[in-house]
C-alpha cells in the first residue's frame, strides 16, 4: 500500500491530539525533564504492541528508543528531540505550554522545534505497524533529550555509551525540509551539512584606577575597539560542496543572466554585490551566513563600579565555521583583525563542521517522493548555520540528513522568527503534510 490508501483526516486528528499533549508536557531545557514526554510516547507505542526503551544519563533526562525489524542489515534512524528552549510567556498570544488548537494551528513551544517532527516520526512508525508493511531495512526511532543544550545528556551520550542501540546507515533528523520559494520557483532544502561551533572568550587588560583620571590603557576601550573590528570584519565568501550544489540547482532553474550571476555567489569580489540584488531579506541573511565564517559578539562582562577603571573585562563571541575550517585558524585570523597585544583570545568550546554526501539512495528517494506531492519542486542540499544532533552521527560516518517536510505558509523571515521566538505554531495542514511525506519516504526507502 502507499499513502493514497490511508485516511489522512483520521491521521490529522490523531497527530494533532498527540502534538497538543506533547506540548503540554513542559520540557524546557534547562532543566529538560524529558522523561515524562518519553513515557507519554512509550504508552502510545505499548498500545500498538511496540516496545520502547527509555535511557537516562541523569534522572529525568529520558531518551526513548524503539524499532521495527527489517529483512536486511541496512537501517534507517528517525531522530528528533523532546526538549525545548524557554518561552517568555508574557509575550505570547497563548500559553506557550497549552498546546492550544485554534484557527487550524497548534500553538506552543516546540510546535515547530521539534515536537512536530517527533509526531511525524511517531505517526510514520504507527502507520507502518498498523498496515503490516514489511521492511527491508530496519527502522530505528529515537526521541532524545538535551539537544537544545548541546546533547551531552542525549545523542552525544547515546553515541558514547549505547551506540549499538542507535547505530544506523542513514539518519533523518531536524534541520531541513522547509519549502523555500525563490523567484516563484519551489525548492525544499535537505540539510546535508552544518557549520561548526567555535566559542571564543576575549580578555582585555588595562591599568586599574579611578575613573576621574582617564588613561589610554583602559580595558573597556581596548575590548570595545576589538569587538568593533570583529563586527566589521567580513571574511571572503567561500563555497562548500553542499553550498556549491545548492547554488547550482537554484541557478539551473533560472534564465540567463540570473543563472550566470547566481553561480558567481561564491566569488569573493562579486558575491556580496549579487547578494544585495536578492529581494527576499530572510534568504539574503541565510545565504550570507552560509557562505563564510561568522563572528557575533554575544556576551560582555566589564567593571562593577561606575567610578573604577577595571583591570580586566571580557566578551564572548559566537563563531560558526564552514567545513574545513579550524578553531586554531580562526583564532590566528582574529588576532590579525584585532591587532592589540592587550587582547587575549581563547577557545572555550568548539565542534568541527560536518557534511554528508547528497549522492545517496536516500537523497534520491526524498526527491522522488516530494515530486509526488509537488511535481514542480526540487530538493536542494543545504547547510545549517546552527548545530543539531546530526553532528554526532556524521562524526561516526553515518549519512545524516535534516528533513522535516514543511510547506511555506509565511515568509521565510517570519518562519525563522517563530523558532525559539514567540507564538511558535504549526498548521494542521503542515503537520499532516510532514507525516504524509515522511511516511512515504520511509515506506519506499525501507
Amino acid at each position: 500500500m502507499d499513502f493514497k490508501e490511508i485516511n489522512w483526516e483520521e491521521v490529522k486528528r490523531e497527530a494533532a491530539s498527540y502534538l497538543s499533549d506533547l506540548i503540554k508536557i513542559n520540557t524546557t531545557n534547562p532543566p529538560g525533564n524529558e522523561t515524562p514526554a518519553a513515557q507519554y510516547i512509550a504508552k502510545i507505542l505499548e498500545k500498538e504492541g511496540l516496545k520502547a526503551e527509555i535511557l537516562e544519563k541523569d534522572k529525568g533526562r529520558g531518551n526513548l528508543i524503539t524499532r521495527l525489524e527489517g529483512e536486511d542489515k541496512d537501517s534507517l534512524l528517525l531522530l528528533s528531540h523532546l526538549d525545548v528552549v524557554p518561552a517568555e510567556k508574557e509575550r505570547w498570544l497563548v500559553n506557550p505550554f497549552s498546546g492550544e488548537i485554534k484557527s487550524n494551528y497548534i500553538w506552543g513551544r516546540g510546535a515547530i522545534d521539534c515536537k512536530s517532527l517527533v509526531i511525524n516520526e511517531l505517526m510514520t512508525l504507527l502507520l507502518l505497524r498498523r498496515n503490516k508493511i514489511k521492511l527491508k531495512r530496519k527502522l530505528i526511532v529515537a526521541f532524545c533529550a538535551d539537544e537544545e543544550e548541546g546533547g551531552e545528556k542525549g545523542v552525544e551520550w547515546l553515541v558514547k555509551t549505547h551506540y549499538d542501540k542507535i547505530k544506523a546507515d542513514y539518519v533523518i533528523n531536524e534541520g531541513g525540509g522547509i519549502e523555500v520559494p525563490i523567484n516563484n520557483k519551489h525548492f525544499y532544502i535537505c540539510q546535508t551539512a552544518e557549520k561548526g561551533i567555535c566559542w571564543l572568550r576575549l580578555k582585555a587588560k588595562g591599568t586599574p584606577g579611578h575613573a576621574s583620571i582617564p588613561t589610554e590603557d583602559n580595558a573597556v576601550i581596548h575590548l570595545s575597539k576589538a569587538l568593533h573590528r570583529i563586527s566589521n570584519f567580513q571574511p571572503p565568501l567561500k563555497g562548500t560542496a553542499t553550498m556549491k550544489q545548492m547554488i547550482k540547482e537554484i541557478a539551473n532553474k533560472e534564465r540567463f543572466p540570473q543563472s550566470f550571476l547566481l553561480k558567481l555567489l561564491t566569488n569573493s569580489l562579486l558575491g556580496p554585490l549579487i547578494l544585495r540584488g536578492i529581494k527576499e531579506k530572510g534568504l539574503v541573511q541565510l545565504l550570507n551566513a552560509l557562505l563564510h565564517n561568522t563572528f557575533v559578539p554575544t556576551v560582555l562582562r566589564g567593571g562593577n563600579k561606575t567610578n573604577v577603571l577595571p583591570s580586566q573585562c571580557e566578551a564572548e563571541v559566537d563563531c560558526r565555521l564552514l567545513p574545513g575550517e579550524t578553531a586554531e585558524g580562526v583564532v590566528k585570523e582574529l588576532k590579525k583583525v584585532v591587532e592589540n597585544t592587550k587582547i587575549d583570545i581563547e577557545v572555550f568550546e568548539s565542534h568541527p563542521a560536518t557534511e554528508s554526501s547528497y549522492r545517496t539512495p536516500l537523497f534520491s528517494t526524498i526527491q522522488e517522493v516530494l515530486s509526488l506531492f509537488e511535481p514542480s519542486a526540487k530538493i536542494i542540499p543545504f547547510m545549517l548555520s546552527g548545530a543539531t544532533d546530526s553532528r554526532f552521527l556524521r562524526e561516526k560516518g553515518i549519512i545524516s540528513y535534516g528533513f522535516a517536510p514543511f510547506k511555506a505558509e509565511v515568509p521565510l523571515e517570519e518562519y525563522q522568527k517563530m523558532i525559539h521566538g514567540v507564538n511558535e505554531r504549526i498548521s494542521l495542514k503542515n503537520l499532516t503534510f510532514g507525516t504524509k511525506v515522511l511516511f512515504e519516504i520511509v515506506r519506499r526507502f525501507c
